[in-house]
């Protein structure tokens, strides 16, 4: 019983236009290493049409940052080469969330920009103000400027607990309805949120400690979705979300507001974004 309601208690957090990459047996992976006991990306070849093999390159200490002690570091840097993600990116922000009544850890989560807009996002934010970003009533109005002027976000989510995908899906769209504004652009999100249904239909099973979902927005707001086993090294493409209603409301729920998904993100997110 206490299992389940732990798993429970993890909340991360229509019409179609959706690609989707299947997760089955025979889906689409890519090889990950690991070395020294941290997640490690590198350089890839081809080796067959349904994989693709990743050269052991790990990182340093001073490479990565501490999460949380019960998780491997995060590293500070990741770079197209490395494998997982479109752009080079780079930490901006990490924490840890917690079920409030019970402090309760349930997963570590970092932000990550991408290195190409940090010039961009610098100008929005010297415009409006960096007081604005800092004051937790008015930062939705300059997060929301970074995301209506395409500055991208990726965050990146590894579980403290062993949950499932199931508890993970439910818990990302709670998030993005917990967001005061979702009501009003309901119809909208609900074909977005289907289709974020849809990018873990099939992943059945468990989703152990350290394992990690990245949420990573592309051009147009698009939100690409995948899976790292470090264990078994693979990443698996899960999908990506063509409404860019939920990546915008998504990352508002990380980034801003008085009641954030994790305070120390958002607070940590604000001050790197600040000094950029």
């Amino acid at each position: 019983m206490f299992r389940l309601f732990t798993q429970r208690a993890l909340a991360l957090g229509g019409k179609r236009s959706f690609r989707y990459a299947s997760t089955s047996s025979n889906a689409f992976k890519y090889t990950l290493p690991i070395a020294v006991g941290l997640s490690s990306f590198a350089i890839y070849t081809t080796t067959n049409n349904n994989s693709i093999s990743l050269d052991s390159k790990p990182y340093t200490s001073e490479d990565t940052i501490n999460v949380d002690s019960t998780l491997l570091p995060f590293p500070r840097e990741i770079k197209t080469s490395q494998g997982q993600f479109s752009q080079d990116i780079q930490l901006i922000g990490h924490g840890v969330r917690t079920v409030t009544f019970l402090s309760m850890k349930v997963y570590g989560i970092g932000i990550y920009i991408v290195q190409d807009d940090i010039k961009k996002a610098h100008t929005i934010i010297e415009k409006i103000g960096s007081d604005k970003l800092k004051d937790p009533k008015q930062s939705e109005e300059v997060i929301g400027e970074l995301l209506s002027n395409g500055v991208r976000f990726v965050a990146r989510i590894c579980p403290t607990r062993n949950t499932d995908f199931n508890h993970l899906k439910d818990g990302l769209i709670k998030s993005i309805l917990a967001h005061p504004k979702s009501k009003e652009v309901r119809e909208e999100l609900n074909i977005g949120l289907e289709q974020l249904r849809e990018a873990f239909q099939g992943r059945r099973g468990s989703v152990p400690k350290n394992h990690s979902i990245a949420l990573e927005i592309r051009e147009n707001g698009k939100l690409a979705v995948s899976y790292m086993n470090p264990f078994k090294h693979e990443i698996v493409p899960m999908g990506i979300i063509d409404q860019p209603l939920v990546s915008r409301q998504l990352f508002l729920q990380y980034l801003s507001g008085e009641r954030p998904l994790c305070e120390p993100l958002r607070k940590s997110s604000i001050e790197e974004l600040s000094r950029l």
